[in-house]
């Protein structure tokens, strides 16, 4: 409940959804400002989530230190007014929970992430769309760092699933929550992510659910198990630490054979992840993606031109909750080269080095 002088200011142009905003009134030059930006948000989210589901918006202003998602009316700070167009992250947060939260809410807070975890990835949305794809790389850093910070730097082990009760809106909920979103959607693609999304909202609006319901309308749609994906990122508090390490072996004709090896060395859960590589060279790079699904993984590739430094670049465009540490690319010198051509012209290369024999 919130009482004040407040000024009412009506914004009517989404014709069937009127926004109502009561700041106060030495703000209200500033909050036209601060809200300018509301209806487009509404209409973009209900081109990724579903149809906005109430009658109205609106927000209250009050002395508070941040949003509260109340059901057709969040509540905001007084710097949010006051600071014009510099929160539309919260903003988008707090709308993105009209969504998820008030029109599908968790049956208990073993589940908060399904409240939290959507929110957060919004205001990324959000960002994607004001500003591209840059804008939406630069909120999920900001996201990786402030999990990292809460877990690598302080120690706070968190699961996404089941958090403590004395800690329930924590970083692994907002934050990590939001990379579980974000690696979903890397791993399903965008069409089918928010079709997830779209149906997810459509089946259980204005109900209860716990996250296996939101795992059944994944796997529908994507048509395959995702509990090897679920399973490490919603229970284990970590992410994958991975190490790269690479050699390098000179063939003699301008070409060389890279072979990579990536363990995670972290101490919690195994992460199968499918991963993208930049494979570079002094004339470019190629990209592969391989799926780390034991440890190590080890695959091999062949270089038209030498091997730049970090040969092998892990997940070039960050779409993993994880840390890389990259060992020194070994060189390999070959011994007892022998070239046979086979019946049908392809040349086949074998050798001798110190790690074994090795085709080409």
């Amino acid at each position: 409940f919130q009482a004040a002088p407040y000024l009412l200011l009506e914004d009517h142009r989404l014709p069937e959804i009127p926004i109502l905003n009561y700041v106060y009134p030495a703000d209200s030059a500033a909050a036209v400002m601060a809200f300018e930006q509301v209806p487009e948000m509404i209409a973009y989210f209900s081109t990724l989530f579903g149809p906005y589901p109430f009658v109205k918006y609106g927000h209250s202003e009050a002395f508070f230190p941040g949003g509260m998602e109340h059901q057709t009316l969040s509540m905001v700070g007084e710097f949010v007014v006051r600071n014009g167009g510099f929160y539309q992250w919260l903003l988008a947060h707090e709308l993105g929970h009209q969504w998820f939260g008030d029109a599908v809410t968790l049956a208990d807070w073993r589940h908060i992430w399904l409240n939290e975890g959507f929110a957060t990835y919004a205001d990324a949305l959000w960002m994607e769309h004001e500003l591209g794809p840059e804008g939406l790389r630069g909120r999920m850093q900001l996201f990786s760092d402030i999990f990292k910070i809460g877990y690598l730097q302080n120690g706070a082990a968190i699961p996404v699933y089941n958090p403590p009760s004395s800690n329930l809106f924590n970083f692994a909920a907002y934050d990590k929550g939001a990379w579980v979103l974000h690696m979903l959607r890397r791993i399903t693609g965008d069409d089918a992510f928010f079709d997830i999304l779209r149906t997810y909202q459509e089946r259980h609006r204005f109900g209860n659910v716990v996250n296996d319901d939101f795992i059944a309308v994944c796997e529908e749609i994507h048509g395959v198990d995702l509990d090897w994906f679920f399973d490490p990122w919603l229970t284990d508090p970590g992410l994958p630490r991975y190490l790269v390490n690479t050699t390098n072996t000179d063939l003699g004709d301008g070409r060389h054979a890279i072979e990579v090896t990536v363990r995670q060395t972290q101490s919690g859960a195994f992460f199968p992840m499918p991963v993208d590589f930049a494979m570079r060279s002094t004339v470019g790079e190629s990209r592969r993606t391989v799926l780390v699904g034991q440890n190590p993984t080890t695959f091999r590739d062949t270089l038209m031109a030498a091997p730049v430094d970090t040969v092998a670049l892990l997940d070039p465009d960050d779409f993993i909750l994880k840390t890389v540490l990259y060992g020194n690319t070994v060189p390999v010198t070959l011994t007892g080269l022998v070239a046979e051509s086979n019946p049908d012209g392809a040349v086949r290369l074998s050798w001798r080095h110190e790690g074994g024999a090795r085709d080409v």
